[in-house]
């Protein structure tokens, strides 16, 4: 029997309140928790103008999509597949610092963002260079590899031909190498075997060539 100072709407908007906390409380057990993405952003080299980044992401296997800040602003975004990526940034000023941060992104949502780190470009070289042009040969010459020892032991390797009147060598008037060697102060050219065009070098030691 219901009492008479309980009406029947009351008695009803109370089990009604009861059973909607009852199924929000049910609901908010099986929501699945977002997972903790553990994402990662290191410097691999820097120079004057560029800096090559790592950028190491989760879910092996999978299409990841990240963005990649420059300060303020977005470099660009990303999608790949593998775990860790090498992002080349170009176009940087000279002995300037930047700050980078990666962002994880899922349906285009930011999921997680790495440490921001700070890099500071190289400054240009501040040497005066004197360049010398040398010249191995005569047209037709090529060279296919060099081996720089040091500033007074530098071999290369191809197809020189120089003139020589006096020697009859080729039938030409002149004369065909395939090696050179420089000694600091001039190029001694050789034949290695034959005068047949050579491709590559290795120097293991004066010996061993």
């Amino acid at each position: 029997m219901l009492s008479d100072n309980k009406p029947i709407t009351e008695i009803a908007m109370t089990a009604t309140i009861l059973i909607t906390l009852s199924l929000l409380a049910i609901s908010c057990k099986e929501c699945p928790t977002e997972p903790k993405y553990e994402v990662y952003l290191s410097v691999e080299d820097v120079a004057c103008v560029w800096v090559t980044l790592k950028v190491t992401l989760p879910d092996s296997g999978k299409i990841n999509q990240f963005a990649l800040d420059r300060n303020d602003s977005t470099v660009a975004a990303y999608t790949c597949f593998d775990d860790d990526t090498l992002i080349t940034d170009e176009g940087l000023s000279p002995d300037t610092e930047y700050s980078y941060r990666m962002r994880f992104l899922k349906d285009g949502k930011t999921k997680a963002e790495s440490e921001a780190i700070t890099i500071h470009t190289l400054p240009t070289t501040s040497h005066d260079f004197i360049w010398e042009i040398d010249t191995l040969g005569n047209y037709g010459s090529y060279l296919k590899d060099a081996w720089i020892v040091n500033e007074n032991n530098i071999w290369v390797v191809g197809y020189i031909r120089v003139d020589d009147p006096d020697s009859s060598f080729d039938g030409t008037g002149q004369e065909t190498f395939n090696a050179a060697r420089w000694d600091g102060e001039k190029w001694n050219l050789m034949r290695i075997i034959n005068s047949a065009p050579l491709y590559s070098i290795f120097y293991f030691s004066d010996k061993d060539i």
